[in-house]
């Protein structure tokens, strides 16, 4: 018999693993040189090391997951751009819809920098984007985790996407 905090494990790992298939999609490990199933476990790592195994609901574990997928895909990137010879950094991009280019590629180092200064701007639209681009939450999942309605949610993703998209542009 499993037991409930087994079968409670079971279910955030997975959940874990639901979100790196999302983010990583199609051509991620590519990109990445990391499966979902790596990345879920990395951010296992991260998240049991920090004590965040144990949230009350699963909005509570959303948005800790989003960070923590953030967070290790950035690693991941500047750890490979460190090993690199003579310094050069070598260019990782995420396929994807933010800042409205529906099939033109994000820079992941650029964007993870964008995301803070667009968090002096408004902290909320950045938690949205985290949310909704890393953490591959909807509208309705994302205004949940954040105890806000879905058209805030909508309208602080519209205008952190223009936000990021003048950011990228520079």
């Amino acid at each position: 018999m499993v037991s409930p905090v087994d079968e409670r494990l079971q279910t955030i790992y997975q959940t874990l693993r639901e979100i790196a298939a999302r983010r990583l999609g199609a051509g991620g490990k590519r990109k990445f040189q990391v499966d979902p199933t790596e990345l879920a476990n990395e951010v296992w790592v991260k998240l049991s090391a920090a004590g965040h195994l144990e949230p009350a609901q699963r909005a509570e574990f959303l948005p800790l997951a989003a960070r923590a997928v953030r967070s290790v895909l950035v690693d991941l990137v500047r750890s490979r751009n460190s090993l690199k010879r003579g310094g050069d950094r070598e260019r990782v991009t995420l396929s994807g819809q933010i800042a409205g280019q529906q099939r033109d590629e994000v820079e992941l180092l650029a964007l993870d920098e964008a995301l803070v200064e667009l968090e002096k701007v408004s902290e909320r639209q950045a938690r949205i984007v985290e949310l909704r681009y890393f953490g591959g939450l909807t509208v309705d999942e994302t205004a949940i985790a954040l105890g806000i309605s879905p058209r805030t949610v909508d309208g602080d993703w519209k205008m952190a996407r223009l936000w990021l998209r003048r950011a990228l542009e520079g």
